[in-house]
């Protein structure tokens, strides 16, 4: 079984994170969980997202081995 992990930190996904970081000092500040669980599942198709672009880009970048 051969397993590839490959994550690459762009400007979208450091946004994402910096996102989820103000929700949760909102939520923190607040008493409640409102932003936080509106913010995760967004986050996560950002970054889901991207993951999957970068992967097909990467996989048509190279020479073909005709």
């Amino acid at each position: 079984m051969n397993v590839k992990l490959l994550i690459t930190l762009t400007w979208s996904k450091i946004m994402a994170f910096f996102l989820v970081g103000c929700a949760l000092t909102l939520d923190l500040k607040n008493g409640g969980a409102t932003a936080f669980m509106f913010t995760v599942p967004f986050v996560s198709a950002l970054i889901l997202g991207k993951q999957y672009f970068d992967k097909g880009k990467n996989e048509t970048n190279g020479s073909s081995n005709i």
